[in-house]
């Protein structure tokens, strides 16, 4: 069975020459998938938008204007003040920074493992693939907000620790789907092939299974990033998330909701920016996963 379909792993890489394939396929992209490539360009709003907060934000997240509490949003204050005088917007613009934070430690030591942890059980099989999915099971016995809020409360209350706990939270749901994938293609014959002509197992792993497996993982890659920003604004909200001042979206909505009637503009921005995110998110992993699988492609 031939594996052309399928992604190799030079595609992921960027280079001279294939500059061209890639503004081929990105076209192709975009007019195949136009929900997905908004999806991409929202996310490319709030991609910009965190790495240049400090610029973008027109005052400090944490300077209070005491006289200005509770403003209406208007050309000084783009989105109202909060209850201590805090610029909103700029409160806005730093929660997307502290969210792609947390979604990018979730990813780095969440997925990532998972991905790892599903290839070689997978490819191991037996006794050890069935202990190892009897650790993922015990993994997802437990409620993924309630885990997330146990390992918080445990670890404290910091960025890097909602993250760590995020990533604990996700790992098992990636691991089950890259176990999968793994399954389904070491039964192809280029597996077989490659045992043949003598190939270890890790390079059996690692230039063979893993990068005809990397479109899932990219694909959950997206969706933990949504996860993540969701699962972070409501572990914010209930109080156990990103610890005050800092701007954490959830942590806005908390502050909010004693006066969102006299003053709305503090929930429907913070909120906005989280339906924006995973939205984004969201449609661009859809659509990303149709156009990588070469069952879908011609959709």
């Amino acid at each position: 069975m031939s594996t052309s379909a399928l992604p190799a792993a030079g595609d992921l890489v960027i280079s001279p020459r294939r500059a061209p394939r890639t503004l081929s396929a990105t076209a192709r992209f975009i007019r195949r998938k136009p929900l997905g490539a908004a999806g991409a360009l929202l996310l490319l709003v709030v991609t910009i938008t965190a790495l240049f907060a400090p610029q973008i934000a027109r005052f400090n997240r944490l300077e209070f204007h005491a006289a200005d509490a509770y403003t209406e949003p208007n050309r000084t204050y783009w989105f109202g003040t909060d209850q201590n005088g805090r610029d909103i917007f700029s409160r806005v613009v730093w929660g997307a920074r502290i969210s792609l934070h947390v979604g990018a430690l979730t990813v780095l030591f969440g997925t990532t493992f998972g991905l790892a942890f599903g290839l070689v059980s997978a490819y191991a099989g037996g006794k050890l693939d069935f202990w190892a999915q009897r650790v993922v099971d015990s993994f997802q016995a437990f409620p993924a907000l309630f885990l997330a809020l146990a390992l918080t409360t445990a670890l404290g209350r910091t960025i890097t620790n909602v993250g760590i706990a995020l990533a604990v939270v996700t790992w098992p749901a990636a691991s089950r789907v890259i176990r999968s994938a793994v399954l389904s293609q070491k039964q192809m014959t280029y597996v077989e092939a490659a045992r043949a002509t003598g190939a270890g197992t890790m390079r059996i792993l690692l230039r063979h299974l893993l990068p005809n497996v990397m479109s899932v993982f990219i694909v959950m890659a997206t969706a933990a990033l949504a996860q993540a920003i969701l699962v972070e604004a409501s572990l914010s909200f209930l109080g156990v998330g990103v610890p005050p001042p800092e701007p954490s979206w959830g942590l806005m909505l908390l502050e909010a909701q004693a006066k969102a009637v006299r003053a709305p503009w503090l929930a429907v921005f913070p909120g906005l920016a989280i339906t924006v995110a995973v939205f984004g998110f969201n449609l661009f992993g859809d659509a990303l996963r149709d156009f990588l699988d070469p069952r879908l492609r011609g959709r």
